[in-house]
This record gives structure tokens, sequence and C-alpha cells, in this order.
């Protein structure tokens, strides 16, 4: 937890050097987000439908850096800060960025820090698709605008 303090303190004083200067990115993944649907794939499975795994849950991303993710089912806010990292990947003479989303939130009473990184994802108005992969599997998860 000592550990933990110190890199959410220089988070916070990175992202709110750049408040008034967000991306079109980072302006397109403001607001309050719900999941529509939530997919995991095993490394060696079939993929399958967790989506209720998620009901109840919103994820809320504000323009100073902000977030929070609410769970109505337990009662529970968690809060925490957020930013997008942009990559340019080259394959041969082609070029793509790839976007990644950070975001670090606590537990509101245990202080336990947990971090969600979405390795890639795409906004289209009011709607996210974003991916990430974990030792046991890939995620790929659908948000919807409030």
């Amino acid at each position: 937890m000592k550990i933990v303090l110190p890199f959410i303190a220089v988070f916070l004083l990175i992202s709110c050097n750049k408040q008034d200067q967000l991306t079109r990115t980072e302006k397109r993944l403001l607001g309050k987000w719900f999941y529509t649907n939530v997919d995991f794939k095993p490394l060696w499975g079939i993929k399958k439908d967790i989506t209720s795994d998620y009901f109840g849950q919103t994820l809320s991303f504000e323009n100073n850096f902000f977030m929070s993710l609410e769970n109505t089912q337990t009662n529970e806010l968690f809060e925490g800060v957020w930013q997008v990292n942009e990559q340019l990947v080259t394959n041969n003479q082609n070029g793509t960025i790839n976007q990644q989303v950070i975001a670090s939130y606590a537990h509101p009473t245990t202080g336990e820090i947990t971090q969600l990184v979405w390795d890639s994802f795409t906004v289209y108005r009011n709607k996210i698709v974003a991916n990430y992969s974990t030792k046991d599997g890939s995620y790929s998860l659908e948000l919807k605008k409030f």
C-alpha cells in the first residue's frame, strides 16, 4: 500500500497539468457508462458470456481524470484516476495507433488498489468496445453511455 500511494500522487500531478488539453479520444470517453456485453475466452476453452457478472456496474470518466466505479448491487462506490495511452504500432509501411485505458481505484473501506487496464479500446459515439488479456484468458467488453 505504501508503494502504491506515491504512484497515485504522481499520476494525479501529471493528470492535473493536462486537464485543459484533453485529446479527442479522451473527450469521447467522458461520461457515465454501463456494461452491455462481456465475453471471456479462456486460453484453452470456449468463449462464454459473463455479462451478468457486471450487472449493476457503471463506470464514470470525468474531465479532471478522476473516475468512479459504482456497483448498485452492493451499494459500493470505488473512486480513482484514469488515463489514455496512445502508441503508434508500425507493421511494414503501415502504422496504426493502439489506445489503452488505465484506471486505478481504491476500495472504499479497505483502501485496496485495483487497476483496470484495457489493452485496446474504441469509442463509437455512445459505445465503447474494449479488450484485455490476463494469464487465464481474454475479455471482450461493450459499454453504452447513459
